[in-house]
């Protein structure tokens, strides 16, 4: 049953091209559209802060990896991804309460002022770590049935998307557009 994880190919390498490029390209035409270079760097520390949500979603779903790869059974597989997708939503919980609560009081005062407009732009993104989070519960699937190619080229489709909305709505709405296309990816 571990077999997929054995059968590292080269479609799983560039299903994660777009998954890295995305961060550089939000940055890249946010400063392009803006010329903004301030708004640029609010951006990228709501980013960087919002990168341990993902993270502590990224564990959960690596470490249910094994367990729903030696699943024998349609409705095993089920159950425990119901449970792994139950547990996301607790999760969930806490991140936002940590993003809405906890966190806007202390980047003024572990940054300063300056990257007070940092903030909005932090709830948004953590939003949208919270769509791929679950939209990477679907990558596992996929990785866990052995379509590694329809899962790089749904990656690749996003990024195009992405970009596109990335484009458009930074133009349009500024710095916000960015953070808010972001959730598309």
């Amino acid at each position: 049953p571990y077999r997929s994880v054995l059968d590292y190919s080269g479609w799983n390498s560039l299903g994660y091209i777009p998954t890295a490029a995305a961060m550089f390209l939000m940055l890249n035409i946010t400063e392009r559209s803006t010329g903004d270079m301030a708004a640029v760097s609010h951006l990228a520390i709501a980013m960087s802060l919002a990168v341990m949500a993902r993270y502590a979603f990224s564990s959960l779903r690596d470490i249910s990896f094994p367990y729903l790869m030696e699943k024998q059974t349609h409705r095993e597989f089920g159950i425990l991804l119901g449970k792994i997708l139950a547990f996301f939503a607790m999760l969930v919980l806490g991140v936002l309460a940590a993003a809405y609560v906890l966190v806007p009081p202390l980047i003024p005062i572990l940054l300063g002022e300056r990257f007070a407009p940092a903030i909005p732009l932090f709830k948004i993104v953590v939003l949208g770590e919270i769509v791929m989070a679950f939209a990477s519960l679907g990558e596992l699937t996929h990785q866990v049935f052995r379509m590694v190619r329809y899962r790089a080229g749904c990656l690749w489709l996003a990024l195009l998307c992405y970009g596109a909305a990335l484009h458009w709505s930074t133009v349009a709405y500024g710095v916000q557009g960015a953070a808010l296309a972001f959730m598309l990816f």
